[in-house]
């Protein structure tokens, strides 16, 4: 329990109300329950429990910062061969390793490997219906994504073959084809404890439509925190899930968190998404930066790098008795602002 005291005549803004209590609840049950009864007045809960709690307590729903595409990433594809600030050579990575092994990873230093991962990639991000993900899952709050850079179907630069068909059928005669007829394994990174960025119902849904064509998903539910260290070194060889909290922030530069860096990255080294986020950084006029980033999307949707699956905004159940929060988040996910908490 983190207890927080009213600061009274601050500066910034007077709080109206004296404390906030903190309470942490991994379990969703027991947090739903705690919402119910007004044990706790705020809380976040995943997407598929929300119109059971607010329609209960006749409460509200807050959205906390700019929704987030959650996608799959498919680790171990590290393109690039030299650091672009020392110049160093930074090839092979540990995590390259475009075997039968990780079918999805391709060896930039032959065209045909490249293609047959790029085909399998595809064929996954195929096989995933994202429209019965966001109406069974996520109970209708979230959206399909296709986009990378943060484009959604709405905008006007938004191309339609962009769009990812659900067709899975296609997806195993695509599999098939390069030479898996009877699918192969999938090691499948879900991390339990970092609920506001990786949504477990969602991984899971994904692994399961991945097994209806024939592969052999293995999930793993290590700790972000005993995984990151793989990320850093480069050694991330693995399919897992991540999410871009940048949906419909097209004009900035994007490095997407795989560029050459000291710390943490995706488990992707990607030559083009260096290059445009290289030119975003220094090109001031914000038409030609959306430019680029829809360069980065065509790339994007013909290398599928990255699967987008659905983009969902962080929601969170506010009781009736909190008649106002105004909670600034920027393009975070994070609540606070609790000195804007007004009760009844």
């Amino acid at each position: 329990v983190v207890e927080l005291s009213a600061v009274e005549d601050h500066w910034r803004a007077p709080p109206h109300i004296a404390n906030v209590e903190i309470v942490e609840i991994p379990e969703v049950a027991a947090r739903l329950a705690a919402i119910k009864t007004g044990e706790i007045e705020i809380s976040q809960l995943p997407n598929n429990f929300l119109r059971e709690a607010v329609d209960s307590i006749s409460g509200r729903i807050q959205m906390i910062g700019q929704p987030a595409s959650k996608h799959v990433s498919f680790g171990g594809n590290y393109w690039i061969k030299e650091h672009h600030d020392t110049r160093e050579s930074i090839f092979p990575r540990p995590g390259l390793k475009p075997d039968k092994d990780h079918p999805w990873i391709g060896d930039p230093d032959d065209d045909d490997s490249m293609e047959a991962a790029r085909q399998i990639r595809q064929a996954m991000a195929m096989a995933i219906d994202r429209d019965l993900i966001n109406e069974e899952v996520l109970d209708g709050f979230g959206q399909p994504s296709y986009s990378w850079f943060g484009f959604t179907p709405a905008m006007a630069e938004f191309k339609d073959e962009w769009l990812i068909p659900y067709d899975p059928g296609e997806a195993k005669s695509i599999i098939a084809d390069q030479g898996f007829p009877d699918g192969f394994d999938v090691p499948f990174f879900l991390p339990p404890d970092v609920p506001g960025v990786v949504s477990m119902e969602v991984g899971e849904a994904i692994a399961q439509m991945w097994e209806n064509i024939g592969l052999s998903v293995a999930i793993e539910n290590t700790a972000y925190q005993a995984r990151r260290p793989t990320m850093v070194a480069r050694s991330l060889d693995v399919v897992w899930m991540w999410q871009h909290d940048a949906v419909g922030q097209v004009d900035t530069s994007q490095s997407q968190g795989v560029i050459p860096s000291a710390g943490w990255n995706r488990g992707l080294e990607i030559p083009w998404v260096l290059e445009l986020w290289q030119k975003n950084q220094v090109e001031d006029d914000a038409a030609k930066r959306v430019a680029a980033n829809i360069e980065g999307e065509d790339l994007s949707r013909f290398w599928m790098v990255v699967a987008p699956v659905v983009d969902i905004s962080n929601l969170w159940v506010v009781r009736p008795e909190v008649t106002a929060w105004e909670p600034f988040t920027e393009g975070a996910g994070y609540a606070g602002t609790f000195e804007t908490v007004v009760m009844k």
